[in-house]
């Protein structure tokens, strides 16, 4: 049983990563990313947050590169996020990118 629980986390991450290239590659409004996200979700991954949104940092759903913000500061989504949830198990696949908002 675990070990086909990390074989999906594994598969999760790969494409949590693959997202956050197309919205990379293709900037975050991209034609048809609604559309991937609700496939994704149907694997269990969720974006932490969406392109420009304002969230409270957390160190572990958030990273910021220039290393200003602190636990419970208002920073600016850069780049998506995702987790993957399964029942009451969750797992960041990869961190939001972010900015202090000043």
């Amino acid at each position: 049983e675990g070990e086909r629980q990390q074989f999906e986390i594994n598969s999760a991450k790969e494409v949590a990563h693959f997202l956050v290239s197309l919205d990379n590659e293709l900037g975050p409004f991209y034609e048809g990313r609604i559309t991937v996200l609700e496939q994704a979700r149907r694997m269990g991954i969720v974006e932490i947050a969406s392109h420009g949104s304002e969230i409270l940092f957390t160190s572990r759903e958030c990273e910021d590169p220039e290393k200003k913000a602190h636990d419970g500061d208002l920073v600016r989504l850069v780049s998506p996020g995702f987790l993957w949830k399964n029942g009451d198990r969750e797992v960041i696949l990869n961190k939001a990118l972010v900015t202090l908002v000043l």
